[in-house]
């Protein structure tokens, strides 16, 4: 989008961008000012509103920020928080032998509240049968904005906002 749009002097009103090519600063970067005012819709980093967070939340994101040892960007926390669900929340709560069917069933069973993953969501996955079956319907999701080269800001939902 960006470059190509601005070379060519196409009025927008208003861009949003869906994916995290968008929210990354190499975009801001390659774009400059034609940046600003574009908004992004992807999953929080590390930069993320304590609003949006339980105190469990909290005190998961001080460790994994701690471990990591640097900023944590978009895919860090969610590699985060998917690897933190298999391994604390889905594997230690399988029973019988170690497979597809019985991880499955273990995943199903998980139920994190909102606010207590590093990202400020939750996780419970749905159903059987469910229109969104084997989604997390507790995924975080946010809304930035480009405010200055460089800048973003989360604009939306209102606790997570910075």
């Amino acid at each position: 989008m960006g470059r190509e749009l601005l070379k060519n002097h196409v009025p927008l009103k208003g861009a949003i961008g869906t994916s995290s090519a968008f929210c990354m600063p190499a975009f801001s970067q390659r774009v400059g000012a034609g940046s600003i005012g574009v908004y992004a819709a992807d999953k929080p980093d590390g930069d993320i509103a304590a609003a949006a967070l339980s105190p469990a939340g909290q005190a998961l994101l001080a460790r994994a920020k701690a471990a990591y040892g640097g900023p944590m960007e978009i895919p860090a926390v969610a590699g985060f928080v998917g690897g933190w669900t298999l391994f604390h929340d889905v594997l230690p709560n399988t029973s019988g032998s170690m497979s597809a069917e019985s991880i499955r069933v273990a995943a199903l069973k998980v139920d994190v509240a909102a606010g207590d993953s590093i990202n400020g969501g939750g996780v419970k996955f749905a159903g059987a049968g469910a229109l969104d079956e084997g989604q997390n319907t507790r995924a975080a999701a946010v809304v930035g904005q480009w405010q200055a080269v460089g800048v973003m800001k989360v604009v939306y939902p209102p606790a997570y906002r910075t």
